[in-house]
Formats: structure tokens, C-alpha cells, sequence
């Protein structure tokens, strides 16, 4: 739970997402309680060294309009950025919407200013669809987001 808190305390976390500002140990249990009781609806994971188990970052995907939709987000901790962690770990989310969530469509959200996680969503395969306008609010402003689209084989 610290790698958590210290993560999520690099302010392009909460910028770019809905990681409240600023995070401490019970933000922390909060999140960690409701992914391990299975609480909120989709799936939830952290992202995690193979070899040392360092915590790099945490992936989800997460029902949109449509239960056969989902909504794509990650975070990547500092010292792992620029090391592919982001896209192997996107990929792998959709993957598991597809195959074992049988979602039919996921997409990602980004603010057009978040230039590392446009070359995420390019590289993981996903197509940029348009701009949405103040389409969220993000630490208390709306806005715009682009929206990737990736649409499973069936």
C-alpha cells in the first residue's frame, strides 16, 4: 500500500486522471479494498515487476455506456515511464475485455495535451476517433478528451 501512496503522489497522475489530489494511505486503502471485495464493476490490476515486484503502475477496464463497452485507464508510476510498462500493460486489458469480459469495444480517454499516452494508445493498436469536448470533469474542470477506439475480432 506505500508504493501505492508514493506513486500517486507525481502530479501527472491526478492531471491526467480521476487519482485524487492529494492521496494519502486511506485513498489508498479505499482503492485497494474495493478492487480486492470485487466492489466496483470491471477489472482492476496492478502493474508489477516481473522479476522484483515493484509496484509500476495499475490498469483497468471498466463498463461504459454498455456493459459490452469498456473504458481503458492506467496510471504509470514515475520511474517506470518510457520502458513500454503503459502499452504492454494496455494491451493486455483489452485483451482480457475481449476474452474474458466479452466486450465487443474499449476505448481510451486522453487529454490532447498527454502526448506519452497518445503514443500509448497508437502503439497499442487503438485508433484516434475524435475530440470530445468538456466531455469530463477532472479535478474540478471539464475537459476535452480524445477518444481511441479498438474493436475486438468477432
Amino acid at each position: 500500500m506505500p508504493e501505492v501512496v508514493v506513486a500517486c503522489q507525481d502530479p501527472e497522475i491526478p492531471r491526467f486522471t480521476r487519482v485524487p489530489s492529494p492521496y494519502g494511505e486511506e485513498d489508498a486503502r479505499s482503492f485497494i479494498g474495493e478492487v480486492l471485495a470485487g466492489d466496483a464493476p470491471g477489472v482492476q490490476r496492478a502493474v508489477v515487476d516481473a522479476d522484483g515486484g515493484e509496484l509500476l503502475g495499475s490498469v483497468g477496464v471498466w463498463p461504459a455506456h454498455e456493459w459490452q463497452v469498456g473504458e481503458v485507464g492506467y496510471w504509470v508510476a514515475e520511474p517506470a515511464r518510457g520502458r513500454g510498462v503503459a502499452t504492454r500493460a494496455v494491451e493486455l486489458i483489452a485483451g482480457l475485455a475481449f476474452e474474458e469480459l466479452d466486450m465487443v469495444r474499449v476505448h481510451l480517454l486522453i487529454e490532447p495535451e498527454n502526448a506519452p499516452s497518445t503514443r500509448v494508445a497508437e502503439k497499442a493498436g487503438f485508433t484516434r476517433e475524435g475530440l470530445l469536448h468538456s466531455w469530463s470533469l477532472i479535478n474540478g474542470s471539464w475537459r476535452d478528451l480524445y477518444m481511441f477506439g479498438l474493436v475486438g475480432s468477432r
